[in-house]
């Protein structure tokens, strides 16, 4: 094994893996702490209420390396944070700490790291650290594996994020309006019968000053339908101003 200055590009390509990482789990978790009725919040309520998430990036953000000093992609690009001391060992969690905190500046640390020949970044002056690369044989490489495990993570904040975006929709209060409007529509108590259910994937588009709800609602015998729900908004206010019970999907016939 041979261990190098890691280049920049390998830096780069290590930090867009981990921006990636945190950013779809921060959005995947969002529609679990939005509050209800969020959709009516003012901007600078809505980011008070969501504070300790972006709050929980942010510490992400400065944590990241501080398992043997290698965060998710630079253990994929097989680099880690070293202490400028002889034989660089791995920095310590006060040093990670304190070189991360400069990523405020990220701009500057980048423009900084390219140039720079040993390709510290101001972070790592301040923190003295240096990136390193360990630069292992072909026989004993397992980039295969580690391209699997970064397939393996983003799909899996991928979907979570899919799975989850329909309960940040339904803690908006157009949503609840919408949901109301459909289950109490006399078309489709008689379609459906008493009592009918929403399903769990609901449809949203916003146009100017509208909203459009398409929910897909089924009766006690489990038969499904599918509600158009028009809504007007003006200066935070709402009304329902349209409620069609769209004609049943159906299928394609093969040639």
């Amino acid at each position: 094994m041979q261990v190098v200055v890691a280049h920049s590009m390998k830096r780069i390509l290590a930090f867009s893996i981990d921006y990636l990482t945190i950013a779809l789990a921060v959005q995947a978790l969002l529609p679990l702490f939005l509050p209800d009725g969020w959709d009516d919040l003012s901007e600078e309520s809505l980011l008070r209420s969501l504070a300790p998430t972006y709050g929980v990036a942010a510490l992400l953000f400065l944590l990241k390396d501080h398992w043997q000093g290698r965060s998710v992609g630079k253990r994929i690009m097989n680099l880690y944070v070293a202490k400028m001391q002889e034989s660089l060992p791995p920095a310590g969690a006060k040093q990670l700490l304190a070189r991360n905190l400069w990523l405020l500046l990220l701009p500057v640390e980048a423009f900084k790291m390219v140039f720079d020949p040993y390709c510290r970044r101001f972070g790592d002056y301040y923190a003295h650290t240096v990136v390193m690369e360990r630069r292992y044989p072909p026989v004993v490489r397992r980039l295969t594996v580690k391209v699997l495990g970064v397939i393996l993570v983003i799909s899996t904040l991928w979907s979570a994020y899919i799975y989850l975006t329909p309960v940040k929709i339904k803690k908006s209060r157009g949503y609840q309006l919408a949901r109301e409007a459909a289950l109490n529509d006399p078309l489709v108590i008689q379609a459906l019968g008493s009592q009918p259910e929403i399903s769990y994937w609901p449809e949203v588009t916003y146009e100017q000053g509208k909203e459009i709800y398409i929910l897909k609602v089924f009766g006690p015998a489990k038969e499904e339908r599918r509600v158009q729900i028009v809504m007007e908004k003006k200066a935070g206010y709402r009304r329902v101003v349209g409620v069609l019970l769209l004609e049943p999907q159906r299928e394609e016939e093969s040639p």
